[in-house]
């Protein structure tokens, strides 16, 4: 598989994605974005292919965005994308490349969705923390690394949904989470989206062996 990650170095992030890539088997190909620059066609084309626009691509802290005045809303992304040509450091990071798709992956549970092989199991970041446990259950974040749920002909994704409690109903306004049976295998899903706060639709799906 080929790889391809814009990395910068000292964001603590993006050095937890390079090291589950090169964890998991693979040699990507780095590039350091901030010694190499961007170009208008390159950003145009990550953008496009991690459905990113250039304001959500946007690194607003630790970054000069403030200073060049690009965070007000009604600057537009022609303007933004100049800035990100001018000071490499407002792409956000990291960007990951892979024949899986591309996306922005932060946080950094979400490059697993990308790989088709993960890192030997407990992963940790960096900070010591768990990534990947002895049950090789990620951590946290994005549910985009879990796998299609196949019920019949019915396929289920969980790409742009939210798993556990870390977020507001508010803030994404849905959630999806696995159903696990006492030995852990998957046997449904089960999704909440926030019609009207307070109001919520809830749906379980169980396998019919399951049931």
């Amino acid at each position: 598989m080929n790889i391809v990650i814009h990395h910068n170095p000292d964001c603590g992030t993006s050095r937890n994605v390079l090291a589950i890539i090169e964890a998991a088997g693979y040699q990507p190909t780095v590039i350091e974005y901030l010694k190499t620059g961007w170009t208008v066609p390159q950003l145009l084309g990550l953008f496009a292919a991690a459905s990113l626009t250039p304001r959500t691509a946007l690194r607003t802290t630790k970054s000069p965005a403030a200073e060049q005045g690009i965070v007000d809303p009604a600057v537009n992304d022609v303007e933004i994308i100049a800035a990100m040509i001018a000071h490499p450091i407002l792409v956000n990071r990291p960007i990951v490349c892979t024949p899986k798709g591309v996306r922005l992956c932060r946080p950094s549970v979400t490059v697993l969705g990308l790989l088709e092989k993960w890192p030997p199991r407990p992963f940790l970041k960096e900070d010591g923390s768990v990534l990947i446990d002895a049950e090789r259950h990620p951590r946290g974040g994005l549910v985009e690394w879990l796998p299609p749920l196949h019920i019949g002909k019915l396929v289920l994704r969980h790409d742009k949904l939210f798993v556990g409690n870390r977020f507001p109903m508010q803030h994404p306004p849905h959630r999806a989470f696995h159903l696990a049976g006492r030995r852990r295998h998957n046997i449904g899903v089960a999704g909440m989206h926030a019609c009207q706060l307070p109001v919520a639709c809830v749906v379980h799906i169980v396998v019919p062996s399951a049931r």
